[in-house]
């Protein structure tokens, strides 16, 4: 599948086109970007031909001129051809360019469609390349271990509604409207203008005035691969009460932490030693318009920390000529986009060879393999330089693969990381592990000094039921920050305070149209015992959203509750036409199937599931059960496997004692 936009299976926004195409002014107290000219025309003037403000603009013949018609691009078993401002396909159908977005690496374009969508077209403009591409295929991210497929171009995941509004236009109001699906949307401005950073009355801030991490956190929700909390944010407010971020928990990141897909950039700048020190900010390098302030002298931007290594630069680096951002942040491309590696570290040619993550190395010697980089940087640095980036790199790749004999490695390495990318990384993979030693680096974290490490702590508390962990969630159900907050109160459930779960519900209602929000409501409605809220959320994220198997998998448990058990058959079979392999899905029919008295069906989707996860220890334990009544051998058999994949599972071992010692042909009653 492809994910081309920031958030189509993580987070959807919301934006619309009005009926006729146009937009419509929102506040008349709002200031466009032509009206703060007046008293300051020199920034007018470096912002109207800067990407922020040309972020998106309204088509004009002049673009169409520009580009030309070039030849048409075949996708599936259509073809679309741009030619004088409308998008033609197989030469019939004709699709009108209302906007534009980007022009830096490539324009998109945008043309209106029903209820008051505004969707983009299939074919996209390559600037440097001065061709028309699949914009759908360009955004399938190149997973090592997996093949994805393109997206139609029609899915919600290209509508602007749901995926990339709030970076291209300002002030933007979505007015979604749930009962008929529909948009009636209003925006101050196209583009990213004067009030996007600087804030509106009475909330007006100048960069000069803010601290380090403020500036930084001004930027990045454009700039990161996140999770909105709410609707709305105003330049200087933090980060982390307005948005979660997604870190190397992620497919979209290599296991070292390079990014695989969009030039978001946030993650990767959290990453970096520079910025973790607390002095570093995005305007020592670029304006507030985005430009590179250094772009004569790129090294100038680094010699103020480092000007021993800027002075001896060729020793340093073993290249005559080599700048410092070479090295330390390469430009990749993606999607037709250039973008530049804001961890700022040393390249790692081992990582290369061990997970695909490209290395600056090897950008410029293509001839050259990773093996033969990797030597040289051996022969220059030593061993060691690599070896933190990669024992980090094989924790998240074990995690990700849910090899949990790594378990006292990975909770070491979060007890003593500095780096909150990677801690809460490994804290969120480590919630997939039925492991009690993971328990004490939970209740740890719950009070680390960075809030998106507390936040994944807490939630990572949702499934410890002790005393002890329900004081820590009391407690952080308070916190200082509101992502920290709504993660307590989703994992409290029913226990959560009336304040803290208002806050929650906000969180998720903001975007009504965003299946992944009404995903959550639906869970944390399950987690307060509420079917029939529950029932409903779910409905509704599936109507946005039919194809989402994680929905309707989530979804079937919502109807077992409510007693509708061919309703939650129905759904899990719907989610395999999806996934035919998906274990959840099918350890979940299987589990339902047993409840429904039908075992031979149950054992067979049991079977499938070990066979799709042969990691997965909670369906051997549940094949150990309904086995055991006809074949004791093969009931130990899987026992034992449960106990080896999940050797922290106290259930499994007593299951494993009670077979071996009884010698009973029917296993523990019940499955779990």
């Amino acid at each position: 599948m492809s994910r081309f936009w920031r958030r189509t299976f993580l987070v959807a926004t919301i934006f619309a086109l009005l009926g006729s195409g146009c937009s419509r002014r929102l506040q008349p107290a709002a200031l466009t970007a032509a009206q703060c000219k007046g008293c300051h025309p020199s920034f007018y003037e470096e912002w109207a031909t800067s990407r922020h403000g040309l972020a998106m603009q309204a088509y004009s013949a002049a673009m169409g001129r520009d580009w030309g018609a070039g030849a048409a691009v075949r996708i599936g078993r259509a073809t679309y051809q741009f030619r004088d401002g409308v998008v033609m396909e197989n030469g019939g159908r004709r699709y009108p360019v209302a906007y534009v977005m980007g022009g830096k690496n490539a324009y998109y374009l945008l043309t209106p469609m029903e209820r008051g969508r505004l969707q983009v077209l299939p074919i996209a403009f390559d600037v440097g390349r001065k061709g028309w591409y699949d914009v759908a295929a360009s955004g399938v991210r190149p997973h090592p271990e997996s093949v994805s497929t393109p997206l139609p171009w029609t899915d919600a995941a290209f509508t602007f509604n749901t995926s990339c509004y709030s970076c291209h236009v300002s002030d933007l109001r979505a007015n979604y409207d749930a009962a008929s699906d529909t948009y009636r949307t209003e925006w101050a401005e196209a583009g990213i203008n004067c009030e996007t950073c600087h804030g509106s009355d009475p909330h007006r801030v100048r960069m000069s005035e803010l601290g380090t991490r403020e500036r930084n956190e001004t930027c990045a929700p454009c700039h990161a691969k996140m999770n909105p909390l709410g609707a709305r944010y105003e330049p200087g407010q933090r980060f982390f009460d307005h948005y979660d971020l997604i870190t190397l928990e992620s497919t979209d990141f290599y296991a070292d932490g390079r990014d695989l897909g969009e030039n978001y950039t946030y993650t990767g700048w959290l990453q970096s030693a520079c910025v973790r020190g607390g002095q570093l900010d995005c305007l020592h390098c670029h304006t507030s318009s985005g430009r590179f302030r250094q772009a004569g002298d790129p090294d100038a931007a680094c010699a103020g920390c480092h000007q021993d290594l800027v002075a001896r630069a060729g020793a340093h680096t073993h290249h005559k000529s080599a700048r410092c951002i070479d090295c330390h942040m390469p430009k990749t491309r993606f999607a037709s986009m250039t973008r530049s590696d804001h961890s700022m570290r040393a390249p790692t040619p081992a990582a290369t060879m061990r997970y695909q993550s490209p290395n600056a190395c090897n950008l410029c010697h293509t001839e050259k393999g990773a093996a033969w980089a990797d030597g040289a940087a051996r022969a220059w640095y030593g061993n060691w330089y690599q070896s933190e980036v990669m024992e980090r790199a094989a924790l998240v790749d074990a995690a990700r693969r849910r090899e949990w004999s790594r378990m006292p490695a990975m909770v070491a390495a979060v007890e003593e990381s500095k780096d909150p990318v990677f801690a809460t990384a490994l804290l969120r993979l480590l919630r997939a592990a039925q492991d009690d030693r993971k328990r004490p680096v939970y209740l740890a974290k719950a009070s680390d000094p960075h809030p998106l490490v507390r936040a994944a702590a807490v939630a990572g508390l949702a499934e410890d039921g002790t005393e002890v962990a329900r004081g820590v969630l009391a407690n952080a159900s308070r916190d200082e920050y509101r992502l920290v907050r709504v993660r307590a109160a989703a994992a409290l459930g029913a226990a959560a305070s009336a304040e803290a779960t208002e806050e929650l519900l906000a969180s998720y209602n903001a975007r009504p149209d965003d299946f992944v929000s009404l995903t959550n409501l639906g869970n944390f409605y399950l987690r307060r015992q509420q079917t029939t809220d529950a029932v409903q959320a779910f409905e509704r994220a599936i109507r946005l959203r039919p194809d989402s198997v994680g929905t309707l998998t989530n979804a079937s448990i919502a109807y077992i509750r409510a007693n509708r058990p061919a309703d939650a058959e129905r759904v899990l079979r719907q989610a395999l036409q999806q996934a035919p392999r998906n274990a959840a899905v099918l350890f979940n029919l299987g589990l339902l199937l047993a409840e429904m008295a039908r075992p031979a069906e149950a054992e067979s989707a049991l079977r499938n599931a070990l066979a799709a996860d042969p990691k997965m220890a909670a369906a051997a334990y549940n094949l150990a059960v309904i086995v055991a009544g006809r074949d004791l051998n093969e009931a130990l058999g899987f026992a034992r496997l449960a106990v080896a994949l999940a050797p922290g599972e106290a259930k499994y071992a007593n299951a494993l004692v009670e077979f071996q010692r009884s010698g009973r042909k029917n296993g523990p009653n019940g499955l779990r």
